[in-house]
């Protein structure tokens, strides 16, 4: 797994260590986490956005010679990211898929509220399977369903069950999509977490999170508590 931070984080601040450590709770992943917060530090975002792609090149170059020298195979990759390092994760996996002739996929690439900035970059296509999770999506996040998946917690939009008005942390459903994210990583040994319906058909019930069927298609939404466990299933 490669996570992938977004606008003015890096590896270090205090949500993204709770899913890695989720990760390293759950036990079966080799985690990597790119760190690229000099350059996500600037200022305006807007600026920053227009870097996604040069620095999307830049990790499809060490996704290749990962696989090239290592043998590290597309199958077993999953890149996550959050905010615009969705869009990072979704211009890695286009550069892979297109340099090969569409012969190589990233496995999954999984958006966690993907910027509404720069929302052209993670699309359905750039990975076998692409998930997404919205939880701000008249904020920072795009309210646009460009994955094979896209989960809709409590309507994906702020303010998210247990976050204070905007006023005072107005980023903070912005960031619970890493934190929902990260209890499916810690609670994977459990099924039935954070069950969601498929807004077409009732009967479709499946999982958000890294449990996810990856051979699932459609829009699905769940409510979830205000605290850990966020779960409600």
């Amino acid at each position: 797994m490669i996570f992938i931070h977004g606008w003015r984080r890096s590896p270090d601040s205090p949500n993204i260590q709770t899913l890695l450590n989720a990760y390293l709770v759950n036990g079966s992943f080799n985690i990597l986490a790119l760190d690229w917060s000099e350059t996500a530090s600037g200022i305006f975002l807007d600026q920053v956005a227009h870097k996604i792609e040069p620095l999307g090149i830049a990790v499809a170059l060490f996704i290749e010679r990962w696989n090239l020298q290592k043998g590290i195979p597309f199958s077993s990759m999953h890149l996550v990211g959050h905010s615009l390092g969705a869009h990072l994760a979704g211009s890695a996996g286009k550069n892979i898929k297109e340099w090969s002739g569409q012969t190589k996929y990233i496995e999954r690439i999984t958006g966690l509220d993907p910027a509404s900035t720069a929302d052209d970059f993670l699309q359905w296509r750039y990975a076998r399977f692409v998930d997404i999770i919205h939880t701000d999506a008249n904020g920072a996040g795009t309210n646009k369903n460009t994955g094979h998946v896209d989960f809709w917690p409590n309507n994906g939009v702020a303010v998210q069950p247990g976050c204070p008005p905007i006023l005072f942390q107005p980023r903070c459903s912005h960031r619970r999509s890493i934190v929902l994210y990260a209890e499916s990583v810690q609670r994977a040994y459990r099924s039935a977490n954070f069950l969601s319906t498929n807004k077409d058909n009732a009967s479709d019930v499946i999982e958000m999170g890294l449990n996810c069927p990856t051979n699932a298609r459609g829009v699905y939404s769940l409510s979830t508590n205000g605290h850990s466990w966020y779960s409600q299933s």
